[in-house]
């Protein structure tokens, strides 16, 4: 009987480990972009994506805040700082093929390849999934993949 729950007790905490580990999301590549005031415009993203050491890749958890799917708590931990912040879906943008979250600020996050209710319920997907981070109130944005 001892053996039993033994088992059945570890079978549920490497479940519960490996459900609650899907849930954080560890980028391994990114591109960053720079506003430019002088020329009043974006510089642009480079050709070819910066990968990021391992121990070093920012790893982001996304909480649904509400039953619709409307509201997020976004969570970042990069190297050794921690982020949090609210957003609020704000419609899909059908010429870049994504779904367009907003927090308080004014900046957004776009998700291509999934939607943040996908990824709060089920973690990374197996196809490609990039997440954008356009931080107006910082004049960059970002890519991470």
């Amino acid at each position: 009987m001892k053996k039993t729950l033994f088992l059945l007790l570890s079978t549920l905490v490497l479940f519960s480990t490996h459900t609650l580990a899907q849930k954080r999301l560890k980028l391994q590549k990114v591109k960053i972009q720079y506003w430019n005031d002088n020329l009043e415009r974006w510089s642009g993203w480079p050709g070819s994506w910066t990968y990021l050491d391992d121990g070093k890749q920012p790893v982001m958890s996304i909480t649904k805040l509400d039953d619709r799917g409307y509201r997020f708590k976004v969570q970042f931990w990069m190297s050794g700082e921690y982020f949090s912040f609210n957003t609020t879906y704000n419609g899909y943008d059908e010429d870049n093929e994504w779904h367009k979250y907003e927090d308080s600020n004014g900046d957004e996050i776009a998700i291509v390849g999934s939607t943040m209710s996908y990824l709060s319920k089920n973690g990374w997907p197996d196809n490609k999934v990039q997440v954008y981070f356009w931080l107006y109130s910082e004049d960059f944005a970002l890519v991470m993949e």
